[in-house]
């Protein structure tokens, strides 16, 4: 997933500063195209989804791990569900069962 700038370009992940968490400013990419074709296939059972940025205070609670990060987004209530280059069940499940990170 990625964002341009103002310019067109591709924001290189190294560089993400407020853009990232503008929600104006759409995400694209392959995981995208992936999911609005599943809400294709769905034929209207997922009606919408939104796209948005992990929190600002996930991404300083654990700058390391955007997965991490996610996860703690749902855990906190923020988000339903989240989407990384990783499956996130298995860490979900951790949290629920266990209570936290």
């Amino acid at each position: 997933m990625y964002k341009r700038d103002s310019s067109g370009e591709i924001i290189p992940p190294e560089e993400r500063g407020d853009e990232f968490f503008n929600d104006n400013i759409p995400f694209e990419g392959i995981y995208i195209n992936f999911v609005k074709s599943i809400m294709e296939i769905s034929k209207g059972d997922i009606r919408s989804m939104n796209f948005t940025h992990r929190s600002r205070v996930s991404s300083i609670v654990h700058p390391t791990s955007s997965f991490t990060a996610a996860v703690q987004d749902i855990e906190d209530g923020l988000v339903d569900m989240a989407g990384e280059l990783l499956l996130i069940v298995a860490l979900g499940i951790l949290i629920e069962h266990y209570g936290s990170l």
